[in-house]
């Protein structure tokens, strides 16, 4: 009975041993495009002596700059949400330090921080285990919203596009006029549209959200007749959208 306790002790103790195994150095890990407010998060892990020894979460834009270093972006976010970005990168580093494995607890006020730095060090750590210095790249699975200024008719249109896995999973387009009632919903214009055009504005914006998701690139896009004028501002928004996303 001893001897089979000892070696369940033994088996065990090198399990665990196994799981959390690290080689030293230095692993980067970031997203292939940016988020929904054209800033891509990015984290650096250090590995010493099979523990983590030091994190850096921060998020970078098209021109180098950090967010944590955004005084701006500080003084607009800590009213809102009761934390400003270097704040919440601190926690969230000092949480993995402390833990020494992911997930970590949300820090209130940061939930999407946290949840994008959760993903970052589990990739990173996988690779961690294997000594693999090479650079983490996960994919940005989030909604890019654009709107444009009212037309001569007080509609302001927007579009959301949604990327799943590198790939667009949803496109949803609609304008909305000052009261904020929107051209879909509206049986007005709609069958005002039907008419002239043979077509409702809701089906002819519908065959422009197919043709994004069919063709799977915001500079793709072809007009649909009858409905020039919403197919060249929703072209537009797409190219916008392509902006924020940091697609070249």
């Amino acid at each position: 009975m001893k001897r089979h306790f000892i070696l369940f002790f033994i088996l065990t103790s090198c399990i665990v041993f196994a799981q959390n195994t690290y080689k030293d150095g230095v692993y980067f890990g970031t997203y292939d495009f940016n988020d929904s407010k054209s800033w891509k998060p990015q984290l650096e892990i250090t590995i010493k002596g099979n523990k983590i020894v030091l994190a850096k979460m921060d998020y970078i834009n098209a021109t180098g700059s950090l967010k944590s270093a955004d005084k701006m972006y500080a003084n607009t976010m800590k009213p809102k949400s009761g934390i400003a970005p270097q704040e919440a990168y601190t926690e969230l580093n000092k949480k993995i330090l402390s833990l020494q494995k992911v997930p970590v607890d949300s820090v209130t006020g940061a939930t999407t921080s946290t949840k994008l730095f959760n993903e970052l060090a589990k990739a990173i750590l996988i690779k961690a285990q294997k000594g693999d210095k090479s650079s983490t790249v996960l994919p940005m699975n989030t909604t890019y919203t654009a709107s444009d200024k009212p037309d001569g008719r007080g509609y302001t249109a927007t579009l959301a596009v949604t990327y799943t896995n590198g790939a667009i999973t949803a496109v949803n387009y609609n304008e909305f006029d000052a009261k904020k009632q929107d051209k879909k919903s509206s049986d007005y214009v709609n069958s005002e549209m039907l008419k002239t055009n043979k077509t409702t504005w809701k089906d002819a914006i519908g065959k422009l959200e197919a043709s994004l998701l069919k063709s799977q690139n915001t500079f793709s896009i072809d007009t649909v007749t009858g409905a020039s004028s919403s197919s060249q501002r929703f072209i537009e928004l797409s190219k916008v959208i392509a902006s924020i996303r940091g697609v070249k």
